[in-house]
């Protein structure tokens, strides 16, 4: 393939946007989604996951998790799905009709900032 159609194909697209707000460390995983490339344009493992209920699960346990999902996927999720949630990309399929999602839970960075507690308040 020539490297110019693969830049164009969604997966590069969501994969560098994901390498670039995330480490390497921050999980990525997709919904009803899949392009066999992702694991190696994100350079990282990619789990896939096929209901809500597993979605619900990921963000508990990885509440700074990365997800893919097609946009039109978007309604079935909605309960599953946590409350802060934020799109950090929007990529047109490669050759199909609907976009996809790159959606990250906390914000690893606000998640670490805690508040100081009543005793470390300066007067």
């Amino acid at each position: 393939m020539a490297p110019w159609l693969s830049q164009a194909q969604e997966s590069y697209r969501l994969a560098a946007r994901a390498r670039i707000l995330g480490s390497r460390q921050t999980p990525l995983a997709t919904y009803n989604y899949f392009a066999p490339n992702l694991p190696f344009y994100a350079r990282r493992e990619v789990t896939r996951y096929h209901s809500p209920e597993e979605v619900a699960l990921y963000f508990q346990k990885h509440p700074e998790g990365m997800l893919c999902i097609r946009e039109d996927h978007w309604k079935q999720l909605a309960d599953a799905l946590p409350p802060n949630l934020r799109v950090l990309a929007r990529s047109p399929r490669f050759f199909r009709t609907h976009n996809v999602l790159l959606l990250q839970g906390e914000d690893p960075v606000t998640r670490s900032a805690a508040l100081p507690d009543q005793k470390t308040h300066i007067k």
